[in-house]
Order: C-alpha cells, then sequence, then structure tokens
C-alpha cells in the first residue's frame, strides 16, 4: 500500500475476473494443466488464481462473461460492468468501455476518471 503514489481512490485492488459461462455451475479447480481454463482456486495464487496479466484496456482484456473458453481477462457476469473494489476502501462498478489500464498500475502518474458511484 505504502508504494501507490497515485492514490488509493484510483486503484483498483481487487476485482471481476472473466468466466466463461459455462463453468458458472462448477464447483472443482481446473486442472494446472488446462491453461485455457480460469477457475483455479484462490490459493493457487498467480495470473489465473488471483491476478491477471491483461491489463483491461480493450474489449479483449474486459469484457462480460460469455461463451468464450478464455482466461486471464477480467470480467464480469453484470451487463453493466464489473466491480472493482479500489485501494481506499471503496467498490466501484466500472462500465467496460471505461479502460482500466491506468486503475491497474498504482505508480504510472497518468490523470484518472472515476466511474460515477
Amino acid at each position: 500500500m505504502a508504494t501507490i503514489s497515485d492514490a488509493h481512490s484510483n486503484t483498483i485492488l481487487a476485482g471481476h475476473a472473466y468466466i466463461a459461462t459455462a463453468d458458472y455451475q462448477n464447483t472443482t479447480p481446473a486442472p494446472s494443466a488446462m491453461a485455457a481454463d480460469s477457475r483455479w482456486p484462490i490459493f493457487r495464487g498467480g495470473s489465473l488464481g488471483t491476478a491477471r496479466n491483461g491489463n483491461g484496456g480493450t474489449a479483449a482484456t474486459w469484457l462480460t462473461d460469455g461463451v468464450a473458453t478464455t482466461n486471464n481477462q477480467w470480467g464480469s457476469p453484470l451487463n453493466e460492468g464489473g466491480l472493482m473494489a479500489m485501494a481506499d476502501g471503496t467498490v466501484r462498478l466500472f462500465s467496460y468501455s471505461t479502460p482500466l489500464t491506468n486503475f491497474l498500475t498504482p505508480d504510472d502518474g497518468n490523470p484518472v476518471t472515476l466511474p460515477d458511484t
């Protein structure tokens, strides 16, 4: 938290990840050999467990949950966008038209426009 220089209210700490709608009913984690699956447990960590490599800056890396069996994207089951927990403790709804890139980089110095709450 001490290294966040862009302000805690401008930094995403946690948020929704894309999940294929066919995986909604699954209750077991995907085997690690299935690299195309995003159902890895939180305790595994890494880019398919608790993180994403994608920066949420394009429609391919920030999208509503759907039929694609893809992984490592930000997403949400909500049509309006995804809920993101900010480093200051607030939760905001980010629309899919709002790129997440600057909100995921806590020390880039780029200006941001927060979505309305």
